[in-house]
């Protein structure tokens, strides 16, 4: 089927970069199929039929904003989408136009951070984030593309991260708290730091305290604010204790990969760290605060808590493609991949497995 297809495919590309004693792609090679790529998926999830997670959601709420009966401004969905939704003259047009956006962004900062492994990140960002956001959830995956681009602007503390950041939470508002990463920006702070706050809050997850009674004035009135708790707060409850530990082991990889104290000597020769990059914090940052909010939303709506802190997570795809970068370590590199691949195809799998109805089969507009 077309699902695997695509996956498979995005896999061969990728192993082709990974493989340390393959040469890769000459650089023109590389950016004629990156295009290729780009545009392919782009019409996959642009001219999608009644396929989706939140497509007849959606496609109600455009109704509804095109007939009047929803306001530009209202507690159901974001102003810029209701804006779009009120300007173009399709709800398909829309869907073909939000994940043209959405794909760019993302996929024009994955080659321009490193252009030599731009088809590993390609691959897990399909596998892990393509089809459940920007074949689903759409304004979130949009928003999520939003939120990385401010990241250039974090090093001067420059202020159009907030622009940036502020434009995001018109798409999707689950983005302003990725206004935190102001604050830890790219320090490299100590393992206490890193191991123990994630440690305490899964600590308070487990305990099951809840603060929904917190919440409850907020959950009154006519805000967004105020439908999307009131939305979250009908939720089933998830338990997603095994999804914070997997975190948390990510977590400590990362984090040991590129500490710098790691690097020692012995008989057998030296054992280098990795490597880091100016940015290299800010993702390990980024993935650090995706594990503490996981917890800490999974004690109000534990069944959302996965996609409120999706903005921090997908920073997983930039460390792996630092991680392979470093040739100095070619049987690691093979060993990680295969690891971070068969996750990558579980997390493919049960995306379409668990939305069976909702991805199978997979239908266009047209007719294929």
């Amino acid at each position: 089927m077309i699902y695997y297809l695509f996956f498979w495919l995005l896999f061969a590309l990728a192993l082709m970069e990974v493989l340390p004693f393959n040469q890769g792609l000459g650089r023109a090679t590389k950016r004629f199929l990156f295009s290729i790529m780009l545009l392919l998926m782009i019409l996959f999830a642009g001219l999608r039929n009644e396929i989706g997670i939140d497509y007849f959601g959606y496609e109600g709420i455009y109704q509804a904003v095109r007939n009047g009966s929803l306001g530009l401004i209202n507690r159901v969905i974001e102003p810029f989408m209701s804006i779009l939704f009120k300007i173009l003259p399709s709800f398909t047009l829309c869907v073909l136009v939000i994940a043209t956006m959405a794909i760019i962004v993302k996929e024009s900062i994955f080659f321009k951070f490193n252009d030599k492994y731009v088809f590993t990140a390609l691959f897990f960002y399909y596998a892990s984030e393509f089809l459940f956001y920007d074949m689903g959830i759409i304004r979130q995956g949009l928003a999520i593309g939003i939120c990385l681009l401010s990241i250039k602007y974090l090093k001067d503390k420059d202020i159009r991260f907030f622009a940036l950041i502020f434009f995001a939470t018109m798409i999707h508002i689950s983005s302003a708290v990725f206004g935190i990463m102001w604050l830890v920006n790219n320090k490299e702070y100590s393992r206490k730091v890193y191991y123990g706050v994630p440690l305490a809050t899964l600590g308070l997850y487990m305990s099951g305290k809840i603060f929904t009674s917190i919440l409850s004035p907020l959950m009154s009135g006519t805000s967004l604010i105020a439908g999307k708790i009131e939305k979250f707060s009908t939720y089933a409850d998830a338990d997603i204790t095994v999804s914070i530990i997997r975190r948390i082991a990510f977590l400590l990889l990362f984090v040991e990969i590129f500490k710098k104290d790691i690097a020692v000597v012995s008989n057998r020769g030296r054992f280098f760290k990795r490597e880091s990059t100016e940015n290299t914090w800010v993702y390990i940052n980024m993935f650090f605060l995706s594990t503490v909010l996981l917890s800490f939303f999974g004690t109000i709506f534990s069944m959302v808590a996965g996609r409120m802190t999706e903005c921090f997570y997908i920073s997983y795809i930039f460390l792996y493609m630092q991680i392979f970068s470093d040739r100095r370590k070619p049987i690691e590199n093979i060993i990680l991949f295969a690891i971070f691949s068969l996750l990558a195809f579980l997390t493919f799998e049960d995306t379409i497995v668990s939305h069976n109805e909702i991805y199978l089969p997979y239908r266009s507009i047209l007719g294929l």
